[in-house]
């Protein structure tokens, strides 16, 4: 099930990554975008994979317990079980941190992958100019930011389990305490203890399947929010229901004084470009340094761009 709807939404990212706009590809990296598409979904399928055995196997035993040792003795079972609120509002909190520290290391982690996918792509460049040393200190950088964010959530994780695991040994130890006193008032026999004990000490085992739980909710819910965050955004341009298909056209294709700029800047990088392009003919339009926005004098360049006239079929 969780490899399948992990397959399922895989190809609903991919389609919407398709669907949206050019502007979004220029402000996210294909590296990016990939962490989403690869690590997000499968920390998900993880969460799909084993929450619902998790979940039921640990009501059944913690109702289970309960529902015994309420019948051994009622008195005993609530002072058993009357830390169990505490032990929620500890789990809660750990809960909010937890979530915020996977949400800050995932998008270090993209970032990391991001600029490992634009510095490797690019290792012709970096190579013939010698920048090796530059770009492995900002790679660097970035990866220790993201090692960073993980120790903070391993200790958070530690600290927490290190809570919720001593409850098992918290309840023996009160079994113990208040049996005694029981046993020394005649209201409760030593067989009844040692038995409050057994159970208490089963416990344990659901409540280690619980903190797995807990650790795959909140790794599958921080990529959860991550693959929502992608999902919703919608694309620029919006094709309507009832568009007519353009069957062989005809004709020219006329730019009358045409400028453009990108979103994230005020000059433009095309000024008032006026040119027809013919029926069947195929038109290049390059820049003087032959490269795209990425080149830092890109909008100097541009404004020497040429047009130039390619053979072939076709516009």
């Amino acid at each position: 099930m969780g490899a399948k709807m992990e397959e399922t939404m895989r190809l609903e990212l991919f389609e919407h990554y398709e669907a949206l706009s050019f502007g979004f590809h220029a402000r996210n990296s294909t590296g990016k975008l990939m962490t989403v598409l690869s690590n997000d979904l499968t920390n998900m399928t993880e969460l799909f994979h084993h929450a619902p055995e998790d979940l039921l196997m640990t009501m059944i035993k913690f109702i289970g317990a309960f529902a015994i040792m309420l019948r051994l003795h009622v008195p005993l079972t609530l002072i058993v079980f009357s830390v169990l609120p505490f032990l929620g509002i500890a789990a809660y909190f750990a809960d909010q941190k937890m979530e915020q520290c996977l949400l800050q290391n995932k998008g270090d982690l993209s970032a990391l992958n991001e600029y490992a996918q634009d510095t490797l792509s690019g290792i012709r460049t970096v190579k013939a100019f010698g920048k090796e040393a530059a770009h492995r200190d900002r790679f660097q950088e970035k990866n220790r930011r993201y090692t960073v964010s993980m120790c903070m959530f391993y200790k958070l994780e530690a600290f927490f389990y290190e809570t919720v695991e001593s409850y098992p040994q918290f309840l023996s130890m009160l079994v113990v305490i208040f049996g005694s006193l029981l046993i020394a008032k005649d209201s409760l026999s030593p067989a009844v203890l040692i038995t409050f004990l057994l159970y208490a000490g089963s416990l344990s085992e659901p409540i280690r399947t619980m903190l797995n739980f807990m650790r795959l909710f909140e790794e599958g819910k921080a990529s959860f929010i991550r693959f929502m965050d992608r999902m919703e955004i919608r694309p620029a341009v919006i094709q309507k229901p009832d568009a007519i298909s353009l069957q062989d056209p005809e004709g020219n294709i006329t730019f009358d004084q045409v400028s453009f700029h990108y979103e994230d800047a005020s000059e433009n990088v095309l000024e008032k470009i006026s040119f027809v392009i013919g029926s069947g003919q195929t038109i290049a339009f390059a820049g003087a340094s032959g490269i795209g926005r990425r080149d830092r004098h890109c909008r100097k360049t541009c404004r020497h761009s040429r047009i130039y006239p390619l053979p072939g079929q076709g516009i």
